[in-house]
């Protein structure tokens, strides 16, 4: 007898639901690099140190990521929870940011604005988020490899990534630019709360 763990989605699913999962995953991709996008910005216009930022933030997704994708087998049936928690991080960033700046250099005056003082910040507030972000993926591949009854993780990576890529030109020259980086930041967020 299989785990009910191990079993999230019955073997014989219907063509919808598969379909349903690769729009979710589409929705999910589009996400992931939207954050990576937007929290670089973000964390830009708080630290002032874009390469400090920029370095953190790709080091930061990477290992967040990896770990995530490391423990991910142990949230098969919580998928949904992980990208309720991601849109969680992105609601918290957008509204927290300037709290998080009046704290830092008005009531505590620390000088963050330095290499290793915006390298850190940046990997603290990054590592929840970016390590959620890393189970979406293989929980997704495991969901569809459950959904068509083969191994589908290349095709999801596919799919994700495809999303991603579009999401890049998206961001930077529509979304922002139309409504500012906290508002891309929330609607972004909802998607992920979707």
């Amino acid at each position: 007898m299989e785990s009910p763990i191990s079993n999230p989605i019955p073997r014989a699913c219907s063509p919808l639901r598969t379909g349903l999962l690769i729009t979710l995953l589409w929705c999910s991709g589009f996400c992931g690099i939207s954050y990576e996008i937007l929290y670089g910005r973000l964390l830009g216009h708080l630290l002032g140190d874009q390469f400090g930022v920029s370095a953190a933030v790709l080091l930061t997704f990477l290992l967040g990521i990896g770990l995530g994708t490391l423990y991910a087998h142990r949230w098969q049936r919580w998928l949904w929870a992980v990208e309720f928690g991601i849109g969680l991080c992105g609601v918290a960033f957008a509204f927290l940011i300037d709290p998080l700046g009046d704290l830092l250099y008005g009531r505590l005056n620390i000088d963050l604005t330095g290499l290793g003082g915006a390298m850190l910040l940046s990997s603290l507030l990054l590592f929840l988020p970016t390590f959620l972000i890393g189970a979406t993926l293989p929980l997704f591949a495991g969901y569809l490899n459950r959904a068509s009854g083969r191994s589908m993780f290349s095709n999801t990576y596919l799919v994700y990534n495809f999303a991603a890529a579009l999401t890049a030109l998206g961001i930077e020259y529509w979304l922002v630019r139309e409504v500012g980086l906290k508002l891309a930041t929330l609607i972004i967020a909802n998607l992920n709360f979707v």
